[in-house]
């Protein structure tokens, strides 16, 4: 039984330490979402606030279609919400969809700008 008791702590204690490594992967990858460009078209004028001009709308007239860093904080929260072993495969899923579900009672979903695509196609790992 102590054989089995300590097998058991070790798993324990190994699990532990891969989550925690796993956990600090992926906030070193929401950190570098942050570094992430900002939409060129835009002028922001505070964090929540931005201008732009309306030629520059498209056919997409949703602010958070044009504020890239409201997508990436989105898509990391995801990336998070995923838990371990999944981070990656969400954030695969999200770039290849080019949308990501918001839950809640009522779900929506935002379509990815396509330099947001672009951007996060950059730091993926080539394998994935």
């Amino acid at each position: 039984m102590n054989e089995a008791t300590h097998t058991l702590e070790t798993a324990t204690a190994t699990l532990a330490e891969a989550d925690r490594q796993y956990c600090e992967a992926v906030d070193m990858f929401c950190d570098a979402a942050k570094d992430l460009p900002d939409n060129p078209r835009i002028t922001r004028l505070g964090k929540n606030c931005f201008t732009m001009k309306a030629s520059d709308l498209g056919r997409n007239w949703s602010a958070e279609y044009h504020d890239f860093k409201v997508q990436y904080r989105h898509i990391t929260d995801a990336m998070r919400k995923a838990g371990p072993g999944k981070a990656l495969t969400t954030l695969t899923g999200i770039v290849e969809a080019g949308r990501i579900r918001m839950g809640g009672s009522a779900p929506w979903t935002i379509n990815l700008h396509p330099d947001v695509v672009k951007n996060l196609t950059a730091i993926l790992p080539k394998e994935a």
